[in-house]
């Protein structure tokens, strides 16, 4: 890991085709950059790293589409465990909110809407941005 600076929550979302990540985890390596967490969901793949400038570059260079708004968006900085256990509450919170909506009525994983389908991918992003601390 870059001992420079701090990590930051920095997530990008890229295309999940065959073959676009492991030529962007080449160059990470080589550019001594950390993938702090990473996490494929619907066809995206978002990756949170220490050093987004570089991987922004690399990105650029290959010519690989990207977006950073979903992490921009919910960044927060946490100082210390008191922040940290409010920010795990109002995650219980939100999983607990959205497992009882799941529970009724039961159906298939398969016909999940759109807006569960992107609490999902939200939840996980934070989780994913809570794991880099």
């Amino acid at each position: 890991m870059n001992t420079d600076q701090p990590a930051q929550a920095h997530c990008f979302q890229l295309p999940n085709l065959p073959g676009t990540l492991e030529p962007i985890v080449a160059d990470l390596a080589r550019a001594g950059v950390n993938i702090e967490s990473l996490v494929a969901h619907q066809g995206k793949l978002v990756m949170n790293v220490d050093r987004p400038a570089t991987l922004r570059e690399i990105l650029r260079k290959r010519g690989i589409p990207y977006s950073e708004d979903p992490c921009e968006r919910k960044e927060q900085r946490i100082e210390n465990t008191a922040e940290l256990a409010d920010a795990l509450d109002g995650l219980v919170q939100r999983i607990t909110a959205l497992s009882s909506r799941l529970r009724k009525p039961p159906r298939p994983v398969t016909a999940l809407s759109p807006a569960i389908r992107e609490q999902l991918r939200d939840l996980g992003v934070d989780l994913s941005s809570l794991a880099a601390l």
